[in-house]
């Protein structure tokens, strides 16, 4: 063989042994490399929603755990509310209303029945209630014209989340 072929073959071969090279080894390691940078992302996404839902529920998990304290008492933080909004003398009736929710836990409340009461009180004790850090809402709330005119009969369920013991 002349040294002129043999470099033919040689450069051929050479050629032959890159391709081989990119086509077996440095693709498939380019797309491994894609498709792992990709689910780097993903995972980095997920990662960051759940750091998310985990100070969502430490939030929550406080919020709740102030029904556990011993100083929480559902009934006369309530009575407290109705006497600093002047409302107490209006309360026809308390209805005690529980119901069972999943793992441990219950809604513990009150459906109070008040009448003669004008907007204004109405709306502060509302708004004391729904501003109050303890974990308390509205449930449920009617409002009627009383038969005097500018007050109302109202009927409003105030619920909690207790832990069931």
């Amino acid at each position: 063989m002349k040294a002129k072929d043999r470099s033919k073959v040689i450069s051929l071969g050479g050629i032959l042994i890159f391709l081989l090279l990119l086509q077996f080894f440095l693709l498939p390691t380019f797309r491994r490399t894609k498709r792992l940078n990709k689910r780097i992302r993903a995972t980095e996404k997920e990662l960051c929603e759940i750091k998310q839902l985990k100070k969502e529920y430490l939030a929550q998990k406080n919020y709740f755990d102030l029904t556990k304290k011993k100083d929480f008492s559902f009934y006369s933080l309530i009575e407290k509310f109705a006497i600093s909004c002047g409302i107490r003398k209006n309360i026809i009736s308390l209805r005690p209303v529980s119901n069972p929710l999943s793992r441990g836990y219950k809604t513990v409340g009150l459906e109070l029945r008040l009448e003669k009461i004008d907007l204004k009180e109405l709306t502060q004790f509302l708004t004391k209630i729904e501003s109050s850090p303890y974990p308390i809402s509205i449930n449920r709330l009617l409002i009627e014209q009383d038969k005097e005119p500018g007050l109302l009969k109202s009927t409003v369920e105030l619920v909690t989340v207790q832990e069931v013991l």
